[in-house]
């Protein structure tokens, strides 16, 4: 792309030498947007070249030239726009990215509420179509900033507002105006707490919503993307009841009776009941528990689990009726 204030080629040129690159609105790139993208609706403005429809739904062709650009869930930008003066523009999967003042070298993607990255009018490549990132012998390569020093579009209530440049033949592109406006239904990023995890603990968005791919596992084992906060959290400990986990019913028995053990843990992965000669090695007793070993003595239960969130240790005592009172 060349200078953003380079201005000596005629749009007179290039609009002549799009015949020779034989555009037709009929053969449409159909680009596959994902179900959970948001679709950009509406118009752009160049002075030099005219409106750019964002979406078929613009000229009811739908159905008949399906063509949209729209915003994933994770801010990346793709799809194809229309001009009837410089034809297909593509946003994403493009390559060999120029320079220019503040732009940055990357496909379309939003940052927070700022679009940043390149488009391309496929006219400016070698074959016309994008399926080459080779640009054409006579100095216009299609090249769009979407965003750089001192200009950008920004999304605001769902619509966007600003400029992008594209060069001398296209000229300055409004996102909107009194008679235009470029929308969509992309909700920026909230991440006010650092990041947020997306995707089902796959990645992270950052403060600045970009993406990143620091799990949500990779802080621990059973560490897992909150859905309240959309933050990474620590696994919670191997937990019971308030009143107690392990329970012995009953607790007072006669000297040689049994008495049943009962527990359940959660978030426990393995749990162990030992104490007289008995052990169980179960997360959950049955619901009536298991019949302990005669008692003879005062004897002590003790359970041990452990689980991602850490481990749990409780004991309980069976006592024996003193023989006085069995008379």
């Amino acid at each position: 792309m060349r200078s953003f204030t380079h201005m000596h080629a005629t749009i007179l040129a290039i609009l002549c030498s799009l015949a020779f690159i034989g555009i037709a609105l009929t053969a449409t790139p159909q680009y596959a947007n994902s179900q959970t993208s948001a679709p950009i609706t509406g118009w752009l403005w160049s002075d030099n070249i005219g409106w750019i429809s964002m979406n078929c739904s613009n000229t009811s062709s739908c159905g008949t030239v399906n063509y949209s650009v729209s915003v994933a869930a994770d801010g990346t930008v793709n799809g194809y726009a229309w001009s009837d003066n410089i034809g297909w523009i593509k946003f994403g999967e493009l390559s060999s990215f120029p320079t220019g003042s503040g732009t940055v070298a990357q496909n379309a993607a939003m940052s927070g509420t700022a679009l940043r990255g390149w488009a391309r009018a496929c006219a400016g490549t070698s074959t016309g179509d994008c399926a080459t990132m080779t640009s054409r012998t006579d100095g216009w390569d299609g090249w769009i900033a979407l965003s750089g020093t001192g200009f950008g579009p920004t999304l605001s209530g769902g619509n966007f507002s600003g400029y992008s440049w594209g060069d001398a033949n296209v000229g300055w592109l409004s996102w909107n105006s009194a008679y235009h406006v470029a929308q969509t239904t992309y909700l920026p990023c909230a991440a006010t707490q650092g990041y947020q995890c997306v995707s089902g603990n796959s990645e992270h968005l950052a403060a600045d919503c970009s993406v990143t791919t620091d799990v949500c596992l990779s802080h621990g084992a059973g560490w897992f993307c909150a859905s309240d906060n959309h933050l990474c959290t620590a696994p919670p400990p191997p937990t019971g009841g308030a009143s107690g986990s392990l329970k012995a019913q009953p607790s007072l028995v006669k000297n040689g009776q049994t008495t049943k053990i009962i527990w359940s843990i959660a978030n426990a992965t393995s749990c162990t009941v030992t104490g007289n000669g008995n052990s169980w090695s179960v997360v959950a007793s049955p619901v009536a528990g298991y019949t302990s070993n005669p008692i003879t003595q005062k004897t002590t239960y003790t359970l041990h689990c452990t689980g991602d969130g850490g481990t749990l240790d409780q004991t309980e005592e069976v006592t024996l009726i003193p023989s006085w009172q069995e008379k």
